[in-house]
């Protein structure tokens, strides 16, 4: 399951892997990603094997082309602080792009979080910005929910994203 939350907009579910979309989710997906033309949009990927996830290439590939989108791909190697702050403050939208893994975000984009987002990005570079969630999972959407295998919906468990778009 691929899921994309933006603050504002509508949700996009893609329930099967990528590679074997058909033809009609493919132009939905396809629509999409071309609707993100316009504004600046920053897709921060934070997926420890990038290379070898058929998501993420598709998603890669998809935003390639598009002038206005720009993807930057967190890896363990050291990062200046400055110059991710000023790559968001640069956008008008941000994506986090990203596998749930046991109901959160990986280390790489949790470290990386804790160390650009300061409270002078929150309260003032990062206002009137879209923030919006890719998330990949194992579970179908219908697991998530009160009585359900998950026990919590996908809105709750990515409260502290909220948190960050207010």
């Amino acid at each position: 399951l691929a899921r994309l939350h933006m603050v504002g907009a509508d949700v996009l579910v893609l329930d099967e892997a990528t590679s074997a979309l058909d033809t009609e989710t493919e132009n939905a997906v396809m629509e999409a990603i071309t609707s993100l033309q316009g504004q600046k949009t920053l897709i921060i990927i934070a997926h420890p094997e990038v290379d070898e996830s058929s998501s993420q290439q598709f998603l890669l590939a998809s935003a390639n082309p598009l002038e206005n989108v720009t993807c930057k791909i967190l890896t363990d190697k050291l990062y200046n602080i400055k110059e991710e702050q000023d790559l968001l403050a640069n956008h008008d939208r941000i994506i986090f792009q990203f596998p749930m893994y046991w109901y959160s975000a990986p280390y790489l984009l949790k470290k990386w979080l804790d160390d650009v987002f300061t409270n002078r990005m929150i309260n003032g570079l990062l206002k009137n910005k879209e923030l919006g969630l890719v998330v990949t999972m194992g579970q179908s959407e219908d697991a998530f929910g009160a009585g359900r295998v998950e026990k919590f919906t996908l809105s709750e468990l990515f409260k502290p994203f909220e948190a960050l778009a207010n």
